[in-house]
């Protein structure tokens, strides 16, 4: 167990013998589910402070599952939240048999992915235990097609695109006639993405239309979608990958401590703060390769660049035939 999956709480002692209301439960199993005072010391972190004698600390569990149990979760209910007529892949984790109020643990067959929505309703006891077991069995049975939606709209983003930067670019990646990463607008002047992920194979991949996002599960390792929908990555079993991830930037400051050397240069003086940036990552075997700090595009490379107001920033030859085998 890694020092990121648990935390200490700092506890009045009098709470060991007659806990108040709480979200959590405090162990009833004896004292040796606490680190008292002078117990242990050296095992503490090092942001725990010095304790009186009416203190104790408290050894919690952290509610998130390790990623191995997350990717089972997803996989378990298909990618997608298994309640009736939803589907939505951003997931969280529900903790049903026991309960996580009733003991913290990471347990796979008494755990669920749902939506937000649905986790909070079974928190509330709209699902019983016989209907979470019999929605993880049958998931499976009723996989389909996984859909979602970017719902971070801006009427303005920096986008990070295989470590180079593009801005007021509406073509990011033109292969052949075929438009790969692309912005529209709506009605209201907000951007809107569009993406077809090329395939050698000619096996189908994610595709993104105006914001909405399809992948067919077919070949498909995992679909990890953040609950609050900053992020999404998706991995094939060949190696194939893509990821989107947003991120609110406040200031200059703020862009180059995140970013730092990848910057390459003085930022241009058309960005202005507050921005979003919007990082997208794919990789194609045999094609490209826009990882998180370069681009790889046969035998060059490209990293660190900035595209300001062109119509489109990178465009690769192709072929009627590879167009129509890598865009199935």
């Amino acid at each position: 167990m890694s020092p990121t999956d648990v935390f200490h709480l700092i506890i009045p002692r009098s709470w060991v013998r007659s806990p108040p209301a709480l979200p959590y439960k405090i162990p009833d199993n004896g004292v040796s589910d606490f680190y008292s005072l002078g117990d242990q010391r050296a095992s503490l972190p090092k942001v725990v402070p010095r304790l009186d004698q009416s203190q104790v600390v408290i050894r919690m569990l952290n509610r998130t599952p390790p990623s191995a149990i997350r990717r089972q979760l997803r996989r378990e209910v298909g990618f997608g939240c298994p309640a009736r007529d939803c589907g939505i892949p951003y997931l969280t984790w529900h903790h049903f048999d026991p309960p996580w109020r009733d003991r913290q643990h990471h347990e796979p067959e008494g755990m669920i992915a749902l939506c937000l929505l649905h986790a909070g309703q079974a928190d509330a006891g709209a699902f019983t235990k016989e209907r979470l077991q019999e929605l993880k069995r049958k998931a499976p049975e009723n996989a389909e097609e996984i859909r979602g939606e970017l719902t971070w709209m801006r009427r303005e983003v920096l986008a990070l695109v295989g470590g180079n930067w593009y801005f007021d670019t509406p073509t990011i990646l033109q292969v052949g006639n075929t438009s790969a990463i692309a912005f529209d607008r709506d009605a209201d002047g907000y951007l809107l993405l569009n993406l077809r992920f090329p395939s050698p194979t000619g096996m189908p991949r994610v595709r993104i239309v105006e914001n909405f996002f399809t992948v067919n599960p077919d070949q498909v390792d995992d679909v990890a979608c953040a609950a609050r929908g900053r992020t999404i990555q998706i991995d094939y079993a060949n190696g194939d990958r893509f990821s989107h991830q947003y991120r609110d930037i406040r200031d200059q400051n703020a862009l180059l401590e995140r970013y730092g050397l990848y910057i390459g240069g003085p930022i241009p003086d058309q960005i202005r703060f507050p921005l979003t940036v919007v990082e997208v990552s794919e990789r194609t075997q045999g094609i490209l390769d826009f990882d998180a700090h370069q681009t790889w595009i046969g035998g060059m490379r490209m990293t660190r660049s900035w595209s300001i107001s062109n119509h489109v920033g990178v465009m690769i030859g192709a072929t009627r035939e590879q167009e129509r085998v890598w865009f199935p």
